[in-house]
């Protein structure tokens, strides 16, 4: 999704990493936010730059969208997909009008951005804006199909009660936007905010009537919203920018590989509307699949790969994972293909709290690729076993394999703490590997 995500929430802490300057003969890094269109996006940006001779390292989900765009104007990473409507919350004192038209807003974002030594690439045909849906039962009993339409009703007192994000509330170009341009105001009782900015969860709690919500925060390239029989209220007096995706490179990178741009553009140019929301109707929900699969399905489909360049096959062996039932929570862990150099480990760590969740398992599965064997080690261990395990001492873990090029993982979770899950390649020489990788962790409350 775009927006300017404030944070991840539900007690999972993200993984410090430290992101060094781009050396002669560096990476590319790549990076995005946490949402699950900008982990789409990036993964293409990843797959095409490896089939194109490029060595990429992975930062997807890095962190929130400031967060991720601090990393690249201070050279700590040098592409990731972004938004052209964002160009408002960037730069100051622009006439609003602009950001709401695709072509001004692009090259407006991209003529400020120039003195950052930013350059934007082509965006792609579509507009991924701040959208509001309610369940269709609704909007045919209450023919309401626009924001006009929805202003009517709350101001006729219809019930109300919508789930978002506090940016959502706060960001003056969201709600704040939508309630001046149409003339309506929504009483703190009729607002539910979750953390961070997934419109799954928001779209779901309202085609389930969740804790009485019957309206949700939306993306206009959802991909849910069909799936959950949700409409997408039109905002007929254009109170939203446009929010069009596009890759954002450093210049230094793109004058050393101008041809960067030919890669990627043709790319974006080929994701309008429709194909956005079926792509992100793949891997939106807990369960869905993982990003760079979809990502790579879809770039050999069009024709812009002919093969998968980390070496995984096209028809993945069946590894079905247990889903959570309606009365368990659930957070991806990962969901991407981490390259693991022979050293250092690769770890993410997450934190459990049995007063509150119950239940606690970590689900998932693993794939190697790369050296001989396509093989790596997996675990997973409390903060002590990890310390001692980083030091290269032996440590019994909740769960460590040998070398294993595939596995999977239900692994309850009986203590409170912090915990880490690792991909270990130090046995390797030179050899780095690539792991095609679905976790999460999942509980139950009270």
């Amino acid at each position: 999704m775009k927006r300017i995500l404030i944070h991840l929430g539900l007690g999972l802490l993200m993984v410090v990493m430290l992101l060094t300057a781009c050396g002669q003969d560096a990476s590319i890094r790549v990076a995005s936010d946490m949402s699950t269109e900008g982990g789409l996006l990036s993964q293409m940006i990843i797959l095409m730059l490896r089939a194109n001779g490029f060595q990429v390292t992975d930062h997807s989900g890095l962190g929130t969208t400031m967060e991720v765009r601090d990393a690249l104007l201070n050279n700590r990473i040098d592409i990731y997909p972004e938004y052209t409507g964002n160009g408002a919350h960037f730069f100051q004192g622009i006439d609003p009008g602009i950001w709401k038209d695709a072509q001004k807003g692009y090259e407006k974002v991209k003529e400020l951005d120039r003195a950052n030594n930013v350059v934007w690439l082509q965006p792609a045909p579509a507009n991924n804006t701040w959208a509001i849906a309610i369940p269709r039962g609704l909007a045919e009993k209450e023919d309401m199909w626009s924001m006009e339409q929805f202003a009517d009703y709350v101001n006729r007192g219809g019930y109300v009660k919508l789930m978002c994000s506090e940016e959502f509330l706060t960001d003056p170009f969201a709600l704040p936007a939508f309630q001046e341009v149409y003339g309506f105001s929504l009483r703190y009782d009729q607002l539910l905010t979750q953390p961070g900015g997934n419109t799954a969860v928001t779209e779901k709690a309202a085609a389930e009537g969740t804790d009485g919500v019957n309206v949700a925060m939306a993306y206009g390239t959802d991909g849910y919203v069909d799936a959950l029989d949700l409409v997408l209220l039109k905002d007929t007096k254009t109170a939203q920018p446009v929010y069009a995706p596009a890759p954002v490179v450093r210049s230094a990178v793109l004058e050393r590989y101008p041809e960067i741009a030919d890669i990627l553009n043709k790319v974006f140019a080929s994701l309008d509307q429709k194909t956005l929301q079926n792509l992100n109707s793949q891997t939106g929900f807990v369960g869905g699949e993982i990003a760079y699969l979809v990502a790579r399905d879809y770039l050999i489909e069009k024709g812009f790969l002919t093969q998968d360049p980390s070496g995984f096959p096209t028809d993945l062996p069946a590894l079905a994972i247990d889903l959570p039932d309606p009365t368990e929570q659930g957070i991806r862990l990962v969901d991407y293909v981490i390259m693991v150099e022979p050293d250092p480990l690769w770890h993410k760590t997450f934190e459990v709290n049995l007063e509150t969740m119950h239940d606690v398992r970590v689900v998932g599965w693993f794939m190697a690729s790369g050296g001989a064997f396509n093989d790596i080690k997996a675990l997973v261990l409390d903060d002590v076993d990890f310390i001692n395990w980083e030091n290269r001492h032996e440590v019994e873990g909740l769960y460590k394999t040998d070398k294993l090029t595939i596995a999977k993982i239900d692994l309850p979770i009986t203590a409170s703490g912090r915990y880490h899950l690792v991909f270990d390649n130090r046995f390797s020489t030179f050899s780095n590997k690539y792991v095609l990788a679905k976790f999460y962790l999942y509980w139950s409350e009270d």
